[in-house]
């Protein structure tokens, strides 16, 4: 297979640069792939010394388009703002590229079911297009998702996730318009509502209350269930990133954080143990999976069918965040 797979990465901004660091992760790992073509439309981009110490005999574009018709370029990782993902995506398979998308891949359910059709009939042919929703495959999170599936966690009784970071800086003003990110919603909680709704299904009913940088989003489902998730962009730039989640099940009380060593711990019976995981990170866990499914010919575990629910429910969360009442999914 020699250097395997010709990766392009379109966006080369913090996202772009970690999925550069993922890919190089998997190659080491065995998963045979190799950095070719690299484009931004930022010109700024050509004299990043230290990005371009890792980028030696790559070719790099301003124009996304040279890119994806790049003939050495197999699968790429779009890693640009979020109104360009769709049509960078749907112009990616069509040019019979595999193609990795950040998230969200839209603000709207109609903007997703188009690349969830293009995505579909790529797929005909043998082409993957993937979600990037690294937190189904951060350690720690796989681990809940893993328990509460096969029924090593019964019963949850109560669930919280918090998400918390400076607001954004970078992106040339792209932050401060919330027409085009999405605001805290769709840019960052966006993170915990893809694992809640892959964890434990679509809720009956959402309530979102807070501000426009600081939201509480409420889920109930019928059985009885309620999981909270919080969601916050502080003002303060040098505000520490934290994310985390605390649930009870039958028996047992688990929680994870992001600033704590060991970050997993159990407590049965008023003691607590700690569970090891794997090294690494949910960005490189996605990227392995990616290629996986790639080198498989295999769907991918994400799915954009699964976005289209995500992104619908996330409208529903915008919608009672603005109304200050509960909606029913």
């Amino acid at each position: 297979m020699g250097e395997g797979l010709g990766v392009g990465v379109i966006g080369l901004g913090f996202m772009g640069r970690t999925h550069l660091s993922a890919y190089a992760t998997a190659a080491r790992a065995g998963q045979p792939n190799r950095v070719v073509a690299v484009s931004d439309s930022n010109p700024g981009v050509a004299d990043d010394q230290s990005l371009l110490a890792d980028l030696q005999d790559v070719v790099m574009y301003e124009d996304a388009e040279a890119l994806i018709a790049d003939s050495r370029v197999d699968v790429i990782s779009i890693c640009t703002p979020t109104d360009s993902h769709v049509p960078l995506a749907c112009a990616a398979l069509e040019a019979g590229k595999h193609a990795l998308v950040e998230k969200p891949l839209a603000l709207t359910v109609a903007e997703v079911e188009i690349l969830a059709q293009s995505a579909a009939q790529a797929g005909e042919d043998g082409l993957v297009c993937m979600p990037a929703m690294c937190m189904r495959y951060w350690p720690g999170w796989d681990w809940l998702a893993e328990e509460v599936r096969t029924g090593g966690l019964k019963n949850p009784v109560s669930v919280s996730f918090s998400r918390r970071s400076a607001r954004p800086t970078w992106g040339g003003g792209f932050y401060d318009d919330s027409s085009r990110c999405g605001g805290v919603l769709f840019d960052l909680h966006v993170h915990d509502a893809d694992f809640i709704l892959h964890v434990f299904g679509p809720p009956a009913t959402v309530e979102v209350g807070g501000t426009d940088d600081h939201t509480t989003t409420t889920y109930r489902w019928e059985s009885g269930l309620q999981v909270s998730a919080e969601a916050l962009w502080s003002p303060d730039p040098d505000y520490s990133f934290f994310m985390g989640y605390a649930a009870e099940f039958e028996g047992c009380s688990v929680d994870w954080s992001f600033d704590r060593d060991p970050r997993l711990l159990v407590q049965r019976g008023g003691k607590a143990q700690d569970v090891p995981l794997s090294p690494g990170d949910g960005y490189e866990g996605e990227v392995a999976a990616f290629l996986k499914a790639v080198g498989d010919g295999s769907t991918p575990p994400t799915t954009v069918h699964e976005a289209v629910a995500l992104t619908a429910m996330l409208e529903a969360e915008a919608r009672s965040f603005q109304t200050g009442e509960p909606i029913t999914l």
